[in-house]
Parts: structure tokens; sequence; C-alpha cells
């Protein structure tokens, strides 16, 4: 007799229960029985996405970077340190005497960026390369206060500085300004086509720096936004020092809430399987909201995609280009589960 598709996706369930068994939120959860065509197959699960509290006495904690390999790297401006979390939150400790730290980025397969703001004096900013061994060296230097660095998907680095500029960084540490006059940026980051976006906390504005070059206002009135990320699919977040919202901005510069979060949220980061990772300044915690899980077809062997869901599903229909309205909000309002 042939199979269900109902009786697969609970093949699937028995076959990724060790993993599922360490998340709370699945107590009752119920999968979606419609999959996708195989090979790309996301079965939905009633359950809110689970939140894990991964650190809570940070001291600053000012940027979080999700790396390569899931881990959350953490940059502190107060001791000056790098710290790699991993997914269990065992801290260890990269790299530290960074004079102010204030922006971190995976870089290639196994280095990390970071940019030393140096108190924002003048030609004292650097940005700095700790390799694979640990090692830490100056990449770029006389940077004009850097706040934080960004890598484009061709593996360019670039840092949106205090003064209003935005560097590229070259291979051999050289950099040349690409663009001026934007207002005490906060935040930059790039999207996957390798569009730059920079968040100002001045007027509350986040602008676009195209592939050829130009620069252009994208939204504006925000209340200050303080860091920016961008999902594998290219969708805008951004975290807000006033209020406890991450906002999502569409490419006309239109905004909503993605989620609701803990007033002090002041970073973000997607890890690859979109995953987020939450800093927050004024709780002194890192948190680690999963999302998504991946595993292995029990039948075929194939990636896949486990997806939580608030039950009942969402709250109101949503074009397929946006991000789930609230998909996470109760999640990350009620606190950490574990």
């Amino acid at each position: 007799m042939r199979r269900s598709q109902t009786g697969r996706a609970i093949g699937f369930l028995f076959a990724a229960l060790p993993m599922l068994l360490q998340l709370p939120s699945l107590a009752h959860a119920q999968v979606d029985d419609r999959p996708a065509a195989h090979g790309s197959h996301t079965l939905q699960i009633d359950a809110k996405p689970t939140v894990r509290k991964l650190a809570s006495r940070l001291t600053l904690p000012r940027r979080v970077e999700a790396a390569p390999d899931g881990t959350a790297l953490v940059v502190d401006s107060t001791l000056g340190t790098l710290t790699r979390f991993t997914t269990e939150g065992t801290a260890t400790v990269i790299a530290a005497d960074i004079l102010e730290p204030t922006g971190v980025a995976a870089y290639g397969r196994d280095e990390i960026l970071v940019t030393e703001f140096a108190s924002g004096m003048l030609g004292a900013g650097a940005l700095l390369l700790i390799n694979a061994e640990g090692e830490l060296f100056v990449h770029a230097a006389g940077l004009p206060g850097p706040v934080d660095v960004t890598v484009a998907p061709d593996g360019t680095p670039f840092v949106a500085c205090l003064d209003g500029t935005v560097a590229r960084i070259g291979p051999d540490g050289s950099w040349t300004t690409i663009a001026s006059g934007l207002p005490q940026p906060s935040a930059i980051t790039v999207d996957p086509v390798g569009r730059l976006l920079i968040a100002s906390t001045i007027d509350g504005s986040i602008r676009q720096i195209s592939t050829s070059g130009e620069l252009e206002l994208l939204r504006e009135g925000l209340r200050d936004p303080v860091d920016l990320a961008v999902d594998s699919e290219g969708h805008l977040i951004v975290a807000c020092e006033v209020g406890n919202e991450l906002l999502y901005i569409d490419g006309s510069g239109g905004k909503r809430t993605f989620a609701h979060v803990p007033t002090g949220t002041s970073s973000i980061a997607f890890d690859k399987h979109d995953n987020i990772y939450l800093v927050n300044t004024e709780r002194h915690t890192l948190l680690r909201v999963v999302i998504n899980v991946f595993v292995d077809c029990p039948h075929c062997g194939d990636r896949l995609k486990l997806q939580f869901r608030r039950p009942g599903g969402l709250a109101k229909p949503k074009p397929a280009s946006e991000p789930d309205p609230g998909t996470i909000a109760d999640a990350i309002a009620e606190g950490p589960v574990t």
C-alpha cells in the first residue's frame, strides 16, 4: 500500500526526534501534511520557535555576527573582547585588549574582522583581522571612527565610519572612501546581490549604495536604528534602540513589524539557516531563536527543512516575498524557555 503524505511527514519527525526533543516548544507540535516538491521540502510545524539564552552576564555587548559554522561572534565594547558562543552557550574569548570594538564580520572561511573604534579619535581607528589560529593583526589603519563592518558576496569588506563615510577595504589593507555625507552611521550590512545598507541614528534613516555606487535614501524617521541584518532571501531587518520591535523594511522603504523583542535589543544576526541571534545591551544577554531545523530524509537522505510556526498559523495572509509577521514574536516576547 502506498504511504500517505501524512505518514511520510510523521516518518520525518521520528527521524529527527533526537534533535526535536531538545526543543521545548514542540510538546504539542503538528506537521503540515502538504510538503513541497521533493528535493525542496519545507515541513511546517504548529509550534512556537524556541528561544535559548546563551549568555546573561555580558558587560556591554555591542554587536553580534553569525559565523559560517553557526556559532555567534560577540564584541564587547567595555571589555574589549571578541567572544565566540556555541549554540549551547559555551563561550570562548578569541581576542582581547581591543580598543573599543564596535563591529564584527566573518571573513572567508576561518577569519574574522573587527572594527576598533578607539574612542573615535581621528586616525586612530582600525580594522582588525583575527586568523584561524587566533592571531590578531591590523588589516587597515587610520580609519575615522569605524563603527561597523560587513563583507560583500565577493569577499570585499566595507566599513561605516562615524564621520559619515563608507570605506572599501582592499586585500592589502588600503582603503578608499566610496560614500560620504551620511549622518553619523550606526550600522552597515550587505544584501545577497551586493547592495550596501547603512543605518543612521541621527535622522533615523536607512540609506543604500547600489552595486554601481549610487547612494540613495531608503527610509527615514525610524526610532534610533542601531543594527541591520539581511536574511538569506534578502529581507532587511532593523533593530531600533527605542521600542521593542524588529522592523522589516521592503525594497521601496515600506516598514512593518517583523517581531516583538525585549526593550534594549541592540544587535541582530541571521545564521545560514535564518535562525536568529539577538544581543540586548540593557539585559546583558545573548539569545538564539530557532526557527528552522534541517534533518535528513529517512527515505532518500535528502535534507529537509522543518519550520516552526505559531499554533493556528499566521495571524494574517502575507505576500510570499515578505517574512512571516509575528512568527517569532510570541516566543521572543515571552523570554527564554531554556
